[in-house]
């Protein structure tokens, strides 16, 4: 099984913010825009 990962300098706090905020889906979401 092939692992794909990325390292953020940011805080569990603040992608959850992102991943919770629906106006930012066109930025990160493919299909949404």
């Amino acid at each position: 099984m092939a692992y794909t990962g990325r390292e953020m300098a940011a805080g569990p706090a603040d992608v959850f913010a992102v991943l919770l905020d629906p106006h930012t889906y066109p930025d990160w979401l493919v299909g949404t825009s």
